[in-house]
């Protein structure tokens, strides 16, 4: 990670904007590393800051050549609007997608992360039951790193370890940028017992169970939610033509004014379709949740 101060010596408005994103928005640094967007802070802004300056001189742009386009207007008159634009709209915009973007990224990792977990539990459990001290266990979860997909985890470990961090320390800072509910709380157990000398290996099986009644009850709440979603389409498509085909009977025989030909089309070419979209798109997002 990158201090501000490595900013502050730059010139100019692109340094001077990064340092100052650093200095109001320094909060989301763990999101932007947990999520992979950038190594560091730093990297993250010197990207985006180029987009901070863009966005607000396209839309000023924009919105002058919209105003004297429409309308006589003063030259002034247009500026101030195109510049307000900038200001009040464009540039809040640009501020909230910069800090939205980590955080959508760090949940749907963390998302995937969690539902590796049992990976890494078999694999450090392995290398802990077999006699390995914590550090040269970590070391050798290294190379599981692309498997596992806690890739920034594990080389952000090695990393400190080998320039000599405490492994108590690398630990504690490791659990500030997973995006893992369940590593986030092995990491902290297993840097208490780096410090207290407690058995790894129990702080481990006591982390797996907790996971594992944890995704017991995110199975049941999934099936739950899957059972209600088609148990609600099934009655759609099964009552709802149903109910239809009974009123264009009952209009057939006594007419109310109702069009039963535009009732059947609506049902059959928007409802059902819609209701099967729908559907379908509610439980992907369900059962992606529970992927491995």
């Amino acid at each position: 990670m990158r201090s501000r101060s490595e900013v502050v010596e730059g010139r100019g408005v692109y340094y001077r904007l990064t340092s100052w994103l650093m200095t109001y928005l320094g909060y989301i640094e763990s999101y932007v590393i947990g999520s992979k967007l950038a190594p560091s802070l730093y990297d993250y802004f010197k990207r985006i800051a180029a987009a901070i300056i863009a966005i607000p001189a396209i839309a000023a742009i924009y919105m002058y050549m919209y105003i004297t386009s429409k309308a006589i207007v003063p030259v002034y008159i247009a500026i101030a609007m195109a510049v307000f634009t900038a200001i009040a709209v464009a540039l809040p915009l640009s501020l909230a997608l910069i800090i939205a973007l980590p955080l959508i990224m760090y949940s749907n990792r963390g998302a995937v992360l969690e539902a590796r977990f049992p990976l890494i539990v078999l694999y450090l459990g392995s290398y802990l039951a077999s006699g390995m001290s914590i550090t040269s266990a970590l070391l050798e979860m290294y190379k599981h790193k692309d498997e596992t997909k806690f890739d920034v985890e594990f080389e952000y470990i090695r990393y400190c370890i080998h320039i000599g961090k405490p492994v108590d320390q690398v630990l504690a800072e490791v659990a500030k940028i997973t995006p893992s509910p369940s590593f986030r709380q092995l990491v902290i157990s297993l840097s208490s017992v780096a410090r207290s000398g407690i058995p790894a290996i129990e702080a481990i099986r006591a982390i797996y169970q907790r996971y594992r009644d944890a995704y017991r009850a995110t199975i049941e709440r999934a099936l739950g939610v899957l059972g209600v979603i088609f148990e609600g389409y099934l009655a759609l498509t099964v009552l709802v033509p149903l109910v239809t085909g009974t009123i264009g009977a009952l209009t057939a025989l006594m007419p109310v004014g109702i069009d039963v030909y535009t009732l059947i089309f609506f049902t059959v070419f928007v409802l059902v379709p819609f209701a099967s979209l729908a559907s379908i798109v509610i439980a992907d997002i369900t059962v992606s949740r529970l992927r491995m």
